[in-house]
């Protein structure tokens, strides 16, 4: 929490937050996601109003299921952008060599981007969807009422 102070008093007003830095997995998915929620609810309680993420798909032993959950965590926080990545590995980088077990093909990759593109614009219609009923007050007052934001 120092170092969001400090950035914000410093004037940085947005935030880019990573779940990952390439290190081998020490944490758990489970323990990877509490973490990089417990993250963005600690910036937006300090005060960041700007939070992006990224989310890279076509990791080893991901399915439409698991990116199905990842995309509802990561809509549910309330963020203002989200930035998504095929994983490509380079061919004669290490993981090029030396090529991790699971990955999904060239096949499940592009389902995996259309399923994304699905997703968020479903997602887009919601917004459209829920703006307009913002229009009515009573539908405002409920909605900010149940501990949400708009």
């Amino acid at each position: 929490r120092k170092l969001l102070h400090f950035q914000l008093d410093a004037g940085i007003d947005a935030l880019l937050v990573c779940g990952t830095t390439g290190e081998a997995p020490t944490l758990s998915d489970e323990e990877s996601t509490a973490l990089l929620c417990e993250a963005v609810k600690t910036a937006q309680k300090v005060g960041f109003k700007n939070i992006s993420l990224d989310l890279i798909y076509g990791l080893p032993n991901q399915t439409l299921e698991l990116l199905q959950k990842d995309l509802d965590t990561i809509t549910s926080l309330n963020i203002q952008h989200i930035s998504t990545y095929g994983l490509k590995i380079e061919e004669n980088s290490f993981w090029g060599k030396n090529v991790p077990p699971n990955l999904p093909n060239d096949d499940m990759q592009a389902d995996m981007y259309i399923f994304i593109n699905n997703y968020k614009q479903n997602f887009i219609v919601t917004l459209r969807q829920i703006k307009e009923l913002v229009k009515d007050k009573q539908v405002v007052e409920l909605f900010t009422s149940s501990g949400n934001s708009l």
